[in-house]
């Protein structure tokens, strides 16, 4: 006996049941061997000096638990350089835990967001400006840049390519033109709000990004649906919609526009383009299709043109046009574009009816 143990020792059947609800259950956690192994000591040496009134219902209760702590996935990171550009992979054995991982662009960052905080490994100097708060990592640039993302198995990981973009490519849309926008055909307009589900965005103590997002396509919603128009939401609910489940609804739609709906920290706003290298044949490796964008990018941009044109307009801000390769926007077979919108704008009803009133018009602007 261990000094200063006087619990009573449980009968043989308990231990036996409750050990054994231990090494079965244990392993299912996504933790390390070592973290596991120390699990099962633990428990093997606290279950032969439980209490007697302690049976599997207790012990299922403690295993519950664990279980639904969140868990601590390790995922190497690994960074290349050379002339044409950077490269950072995150890899883990956990394939749907790289699933879930999302990479946006943020101004002047990259955020990868993760299910759950990772452990990091690094298997070399990483030179960039990195930083991770919980399960969100942020790496920032100084100069303009643009970003490919491929999601790749065996293992599984994510490749990120960073390259530099030339000021021309970083906001090649004219401010303003002399000319009239050319108009879009429109037959049907998508909307897409961004995020969901658990996927919550961007959060802080006042909002969170799915929420502002779905509230705004609701409003553009009800107000293009008053105008005659033929609109549809890729998500309605608080529900998460995989990437390429939502192009796939998109395009079985016979889209005429698509816009993706996201918010940004910064207190401007944002229009992203897709970007098409015409010397290159682009795929998208994730999803196993070829770019769908490349007939409709000059529409794309006009699109872009007349809904910032219609920004700074209402709200007196500039408007920065970015180009970047966004697989969401690659998939799109109409003119498509994602637009950034400040948190603060639509924080609350007012700010919301103004936005949505403000994208109906360029909307108006770009099919008149």
């Amino acid at each position: 006996m261990l000094k200063g143990i006087r619990t009573p020792l449980v009968t043989t059947a308990e231990c036996l049941s409750n050990l054994l609800a231990h090494t079965i259950c244990i392993p299912l956690l996504n933790v390390r061997s070592e973290t596991r192994i120390l699990f099962i000591l633990t428990g093997i040496i606290s279950l032969l000096y439980l209490p007697k009134t302690t049976g599997l219902l207790e012990t299922h209760l403690f295993v519950s638990e664990l279980m639904a702590a969140p868990m601590n996935v390790e995922v190497a990171v690994r960074f290349s350089e050379n002339p044409e550009g950077k490269r950072i992979v995150f890899e883990a054995s956990d394939e749907e835990f790289i699933k879930k991982t999302t990479v946006s662009v943020l101004k002047d960052t990259i955020e990868v967001r993760f299910p759950s905080a990772p452990v990091l490994r690094y298997g070399n100097r990483v030179n960039l400006d990195l930083s991770i708060q919980g399960r969100f990592l942020n790496i920032r640039f100084k100069e303009p840049f643009k970003v490919k993302t491929l999601y790749l198995t065996a293992p599984p990981r994510i490749s990120i390519d960073v390259s530099a973009v030339q000021a021309s490519q970083q906001q090649s849309i004219p401010k303003e033109s002399g000319t009239q926008t050319p108009s879009v055909p429109v037959r049907r307009i998508i909307i897409d709000p961004g995020h969901g589900g658990y996927d919550s965005g961007i959060v802080n103590d006042s909002f969170r990004e799915k929420d502002i997002t779905l509230a705004i396509a609701k409003e553009m919603d009800l107000a293009l649906k008053k105008k005659g128009r033929s609109v549809i939401l890729t998500r309605k609910a608080d529900q998460f919609i995989p990437l390429s489940e939502r192009a796939m609804a998109a395009n079985q739609k016979t889209p005429g526009l698509f816009i993706s709906l996201h918010l940004s920290l910064s207190e401007g706003f944002v229009i992203n383009i897709p970007y098409i290298d015409s010397m290159e044949e682009q795929s998208d490796e994730l999803y196993g299709m070829k770019s769908r964008q490349r007939r409709h990018i000059d529409k794309s941009k006009n699109l872009a043109e007349a809904i910032g044109k219609a920004i700074r307009e209402d709200f007196k801000k500039e408007v920065v046009y970015r180009e970047i390769p966004l697989s969401l926007l690659e998939m799109i077979d109409c003119p498509a574009i994602l637009i950034e919108i400040p948190g603060s704008s639509g924080n609350d009803k007012e700010g919301r009816t103004r936005l949505s009133q403000t994208i109906l018009k360029g909307i108006e602007y770009a099919t008149k």
